[in-house]
């Protein structure tokens, strides 16, 4: 089977899900383990989604390897807003914050910095593959265009001693 990035993705989110479970392990000792993992997981596949249709949004927008610069300024502006606002519903509907707690200001900017850094590690892993299968994909194309020179070479060579060039 051939990965693909969905697999990787939700893969992924169970595993990090897992992992971030641990960053504040009080939870674990007052509610019960699935609980705050299948908290940890909505938190994870919100984030981890929402950046990649951010992330599909912008490599749409600007495909062009040229505009690599663009797309990873504005992917990693937006992801930032993103992983600072994204989690407002959830925090609300599992009662980790009220509403009156998610709509102070300085709730959200507590964490610029870092979702910022996450934001653009995110990103520049993203466009990494993104670059990297392009340059594959040019890698084949180049393979192909010269396959058929030499091909077109070829049949050129066998016209020239065809046996009326020949007489």
């Amino acid at each position: 089977m051939k990965w693909k990035e969905i697999h990787i993705r939700w893969i992924g989110i169970f595993c990090i899900a897992f992992l971030a479970m641990w960053y504040n392990p009080k939870h674990l000792q007052e509610e019960p383990f699935w609980k705050v993992y299948a908290i940890s997981i909505s938190f994870t596949a919100l984030y981890w989604n929402g950046a990649y249709f951010i992330i599909s949004y912008f490599r749409r927008r600007f495909p062009e390897i040229s505009k690599t610069k663009r797309r990873l300024i504005f992917t990693s502006l937006i992801m930032t807003v993103w992983m600072s606002l994204g989690g407002i519903p959830l925090k609300v509907l599992f009662h980790i914050k009220t509403i009156e707690e998610v709509l102070k200001p300085d709730e959200h900017t507590q964490f610029l910095p870092f979702n910022f850094i996450a934001g653009l590690f995110v990103s520049l892993c993203y466009e990494a593959f993104y670059f990297f299968g392009k340059w594959k994909e040019t890698f084949r194309l180049n393979e192909e265009l010269k396959s058929r020179q030499i091909k077109t070479q070829y049949e050129v060579l066998q016209n020239q001693m065809s046996p009326h060039f020949l007489f």
